[in-house]
């Protein structure tokens, strides 16, 4: 009989938005496998439900720091064949050489046109991806697309990267009869990849064609108020700052919406049509190639970086009928799927590596 794999899983970015609902999920998950036995490092402050995990540990450092990298040592796991840590996200431990898993969730870090930052990010920035394509035993990503970009920067990510697609949290499945408002709906910050800025224009350009408003829901710590909006030169009057709101309330907004938009310049999966759509409501997004893999049937779509284009089709989206979700959406983003297929992945890194620690070589997987 196999021994158990142990997993010490770094989970203090469990508030953040898009890897706080990945690690949120993949921890419910793998703490149902027997076969795993499950470490979680978190905050205190973490949302997590760690009912189900036998060992935690507390680390209040904050990520991309030097002092992180120092605490997490005496958090790592002896070097055995069926012992991993477990990052996240980039930011992996520099000084663990024993197996490690690292989700890297997009490449946007490489999209220099849409991600500036100083020379001093990039250099360390860089340094942890040098260090992933190196050292990693196992890397996973959210999508087909990211994965490629992932090869092409780094070909020898190649034979140990596995593409396997996020989930679709319960709370988003539950079967609810929304009244639907006359509102059209972006999730998301107002860094430049999310495209608020296109969103806008495009709604100013319909405004006086529907009765709709457009609500902005998310962490716009820099669009507050109506006077942060005027520098758009839209019509403010028309336009529902909401910012950051609970899950809960999320739900809700994006249920009760006509229609929900995602303009986006840049995602490595994109969970916002996803969960959209999964309640239902009409889902319209750029054409970036992201959208396209996971939302491709589900979804309409407008050309990326086209203010016309996005006009045009919130138009015609609009004048659709409500949709009824397809059968096999819930198959094909399922939290449950998404950790079977990583934990087999992982099964295998650490026979694999008990092999190879015995002097043999087993087959690989092929993704």
């Amino acid at each position: 009989m196999m021994s158990k794999v142990e997993i010490t899983f770094d989970a203090r970015m469990s508030e953040h938005s898009g890897i706080g609902t990945y690690i949120r999920n993949m921890i419910r998950e793998l703490s149902h496998f027997p076969e795993v036995d499950l470490t979680v490092i978190c905050k205190r402050v973490n949302g997590l439900d760690l009912r189900c995990v036998k060992k935690i540990h507390y680390c209040e450092d904050d990520i991309y720091t030097i002092k992180e990298q120092f605490s997490l040592i005496r958090f790592f796991p002896k070097k055995t064949s069926n012992r991993f840590f477990w990052s996240p996200h980039i930011n992996v431990p520099l000084f663990y050489f024993g197996n490690l898993i690292v989700t890297v969730h997009d490449l946007l870090f490489y999209e220099k046109e849409i991600f500036q930052q100083s020379l001093l990010k990039r250099i360390y920035r860089n340094l942890f991806f040098q260090n992933i394509s190196r050292r990693a035993k196992v890397i996973f990503t959210p999508s087909h697309f990211t994965k490629e970009k992932l090869n092409n920067i780094f070909p020898a990510t190649q034979i140990k990267s596995f593409a396997i697609h996020l989930g679709v949290g319960n709370e988003w499945k539950e079967k609810k009869a929304f009244d639907k408002k006359r509102e059209i709906v972006f999730v998301g910050n107002i860094k430049k990849n999310k495209r608020l800025s296109l969103l806008l224009q495009a709604f100013e350009c319909i405004k006086n064609l529907i009765p709709h408003n457009l609500v902005i829901i998310g962490a716009n710590d820099n669009l507050r108020s109506k006077e942060n909006l005027s520098r758009f030169l839209i019509d403010t009057s028309r336009v529902v700052i909401s910012g950051k709101i609970s899950d809960q309330h999320l739900i809700q907004r994006v249920g009760e919406a006509d229609l929900v938009v995602c303009p986006s310049a840049y995602e490595g999966f994109g969970l916002v049509p996803v969960e959209s759509y999964a309640l239902g409501t009409k889902t319209l997004c750029s054409d970036i190639p992201a959208h396209k893999e996971v939302m491709g049937g589900y979804a309409n779509f407008f050309k990326a970086d086209d203010v016309a284009s996005c006009a045009n089709e919130m138009l015609e989206s609009l004048q659709q009928k409500q949709l009824e979700v397809k059968t096999d959406f819930f198959d094909k983003y399922s939290w449950k799927r998404s950790a079977d297929e990583t934990f087999k992945v992982i099964q295998h890194a650490s026979t694999e590596s008990c092999r190879l620690s015995n002097g043999t070589r087993g087959v690989g997987i092929l993704n």
